[in-house]
């Protein structure tokens, strides 16, 4: 670290998993995943089972693996960063947008 730096600047390490070795991970894994993305959904609301709404954004990204995954964004941090992504991506000047996810659960979705 240079003695210059700022040390109240929050540092977080990430472990990131390929995309492609993501079908090998445990079902409610978390992993940590960082791509190119390649679509985002707009917000939009969904009815639970139990009668319930919820938010969600779908997104899609792909690493040097040369695979992808789909990505869901649930309720407060949809709200919040759903439509900064859509808004980036869409109005986007050509370059590629890359996001870094900490923690992403692992799910099956038939």
């Amino acid at each position: 670290m240079c003695s210059d730096e700022d040390s109240d600047i929050p540092f977080d390490n990430f472990q990131f998993t390929k995309i492609a070795a993501i079908k090998d991970a445990a079902i409610n894994a978390n992993v940590d995943v960082i791509g190119v993305v390649k679509v985002v959904s707009e917000t939009s609301s969904i009815h639970r089972p139990d009668e319930t709404k919820a938010k969600k954004c779908a997104i899609s990204i792909c690493d040097a693996s040369n695979h992808s995954i789909d990505i869901t964004l649930w309720g407060a941090f949809c709200e919040s960063e759903g439509p900064l992504l859509h808004d980036l991506y869409h109005g986007s000047t050509g370059e590629k947008l890359v996001v870094a996810l900490k923690r992403v659960k692992v799910t099956s979705f038939n």
